[in-house]
């Protein structure tokens, strides 16, 4: 894999900030706009536009080099002692139509606290309305009873905190869904993307893989931000996205390195590696890195409703979330949700519960244990008031007499 020289200055990049302020969001109607620029944005719109619906099924590993972790989680000695690799399972259906997705995970990989093995076993999905998820070895984590873990959830509202991680970027990018800033997310309702071209520049021209690529970068969206984003493009292949690297500094911290393979719609994600860095400038270090292959892709799948909910089974404890809107100043902020717990009895039926004192109960019990308790004590001081009176003139009698 070739590296073209780095060679951004600070003035140009005081200079491209200056510029965006001055152009805006404008940049995509530019007349002066790049014309390299304007056919990779226009390649990947109509990639966008070729396929409704794909579903991938995807395996690989995870990779944590030996010494990786040393440092990051207080380790004394090396951590870890040796290089470990462990499995990833995926798969992914995506309905771009609709934004609906439904997503299966299971994975391991290295218990930063225990040093020994966890795993991820989820299912997700979204129809339109609800993020729904379950974990289906949740059951495997030790439950506190002053801090119950759910076996699912469904969200509702803000849902940009669920936004899709860029390790599974590259599933997007066959589809010209390709985020050009930092606020380009793709989350539960926001499965495409329609880059701001002012934020994109030619930088140079690179070869990846033996073929010639045409490199571009973002422009920094403050002056305080140093960090930048690159695009290796194959021209050839409907400006398919061969190598996306995120930068901090003169430094990567991310690095994805895609190949395709040609499929009905156009060019397809085949296979990739993710890897993520860490360190000072200059001296980053691999944290890990993941290797995947894309064992089955169908384009356009027969699909129902039934695809995008999550089965909830009886016996499962679901949390309601509510995500409160963000403010026009900060649009990505996901803020504190309103949540109620529910448990599902064996005739399907939703009951919520609440935790007193560690112990599980209904709320109606709950309830009805708040309004018993006033009233109990209420009787209480009534009955000791009639006791008194009715001693008062017991011993009143008993002197007459």
């Amino acid at each position: 894999m070739n590296r073209i020289p780095s060679r951004m200055p600070m003035l140009a990049m005081l200079a491209a900030a200056g510029f965006l302020a001055a152009c805006g969001a404008a940049g995509a109607e530019d007349p002066k706009l790049d014309p390299r620029v304007a056919k990779v944005l226009a390649d990947w719109k109509k990639r966008q536009e070729r396929i409704k619906t794909v579903r991938y099924r995807v395996e690989g590993v995870l990779v944590r080099p030996k010494g990786s972790l040393t440092g990051i989680i207080h380790a004394t000695s090396e951590t870890p002692a040796e290089d470990t690799e462990t499995p990833i399972k995926r798969t992914l259906l995506l309905d771009f139509t609709t934004n609906r997705f439904r997503f299966e995970r299971d994975e391991q990989d290295l218990d930063l606290i225990s040093g020994g093995i966890s795993t991820t076993d989820t299912d997700s999905a979204f129809d339109g309305k609800e993020l729904q998820n379950v974990f289906l070895k949740r059951q495997q984590l030790p439950r506190r009873p002053d801090n119950p873990l759910p076996d699912g959830g469904i969200s509702t509202g803000n849902l940009k905190g669920g936004a899709f991680e860029p390790r599974f970027y590259p599933l997007f990018f066959g589809h010209g869904v390709v985020p050009v800033a930092e606020v380009d997310q793709l989350y539960p309702g926001h499965l495409r993307i329609e880059p701001d071209a002012g934020l994109l520049y030619f930088y140079g021209e690179a070869i990846h893989a033996g073929r010639r690529c045409l490199v571009f970068r973002t422009h920094p969206l403050s002056v305080e931000m140093v960090g930048f984003w690159e695009y290796w493009v194959d021209p050839d292949r409907d400006s398919a996205l061969v190598r996306f690297v995120s930068y901090s500094g003169e430094s990567p911290d991310q690095d994805t390195a895609i190949d395709y393979q040609a499929a009905p719609g156009g060019w397809l994600a085949k296979n990739w590696v993710f890897t993520v860095f860490t360190g000072p400038e200059k001296k980053r270090r691999t944290v890990f890195y993941e290797r995947m292959e894309v064992k089955e892709a169908t384009v356009d799948p027969t699909v129902t409703d039934a695809n995008f909910r999550i089965d909830f089974k009886p016996g499962m404890l679901v949390v309601k979330a509510v995500r409160p809107e963000p403010s026009a100043a900060d649009p990505y902020a996901t803020g504190s949700a309103q949540t109620q717990f529910y448990r599902i009895d064996p005739a399907g039926r939703w009951n919520e519960v609440t935790f007193v004192g560690g112990v599980e109960a209904s709320t109606w019990g709950a309830r009805l244990l708040w309004w018993a308790a006033p009233i109990a004590l209420a009787a209480i001081a009534v009955g000791g008031v009639l006791y008194w009176r009715m001693r008062r003139r017991k011993m009143g009698g008993a002197a007459a007499g």
